[in-house]
């Protein structure tokens, strides 16, 4: 697909404004709608329950560095609200390895590789990511990376990378909040 990314949110890891319980997750409405640039001011404009996509840019930025993963979703769907209000997971393929290039030193548990949009295993939730456990099963994940995060643990973010230490996490304990962006086409 060809053309330009419309930007339809924009996220800081360190308020729980997008975290995974958030109402803007399942309503019509918006936020800061006058904020369409790249600065950090968070946002969720009407695209996000207005615009047909068939691909997502998702965008992790700490400190000055921002990495980028897009996602093709094989099908045009009508909005992203359609694929996440109604909580029903999701899946997507875009694999372990491509979900970790959206931060440095990231890190992940091995297998459960539960990525999508919903995705919940347990107690623990990504509106739009992967969460990751030591074992086959996703019954007792211990990492995740996303967007929209629930973690009950002495931690709460809502956008970024958490790992918990001591459960075979690839690059140790992390608990690493970005800023996100999310951009459709």
């Amino acid at each position: 697909m060809n053309g330009g990314w419309t930007l339809i949110m924009k996220m800081d890891g360190t308020q729980e404004t997008f975290g995974y319980d958030s109402v803007h997750w399942s309503s019509n409405s918006t936020l800061n709608t006058d904020s369409l640039d790249l600065s950090t001011t968070e946002s969720k404009l009407a695209s996000y329950f207005s615009l047909p996509l068939q691909q997502l840019r998702l965008g992790m930025t700490v400190g000055k560095t921002t990495r980028w993963l897009d996602i093709s979703l094989g099908t045009t769907i009508p909005s992203l609200y359609s694929q996440i209000a109604d909580g029903d997971f999701r899946s997507t393929n875009v694999g372990r390895d491509a979900w970790k290039t959206l931060l440095v030193d990231s890190s992940l548990q091995l297998l459960c590789n539960k990525e999508g949009f919903n995705s919940k295993a347990v107690d623990k939730c990504v509106r739009i990511g992967i969460i990751n456990n030591e074992s086959d099963d996703c019954n007792s994940p211990d990492s995740f990376l996303g967007f929209g995060t629930k973690f009950p643990a002495d931690m709460q973010f809502s956008v970024g990378n958490y790992a918990l230490g001591g459960f075979a996490a690839d690059n140790g304990a992390r608990s690493i909040k970005a800023f996100g962006y999310i951009f459709g086409r």
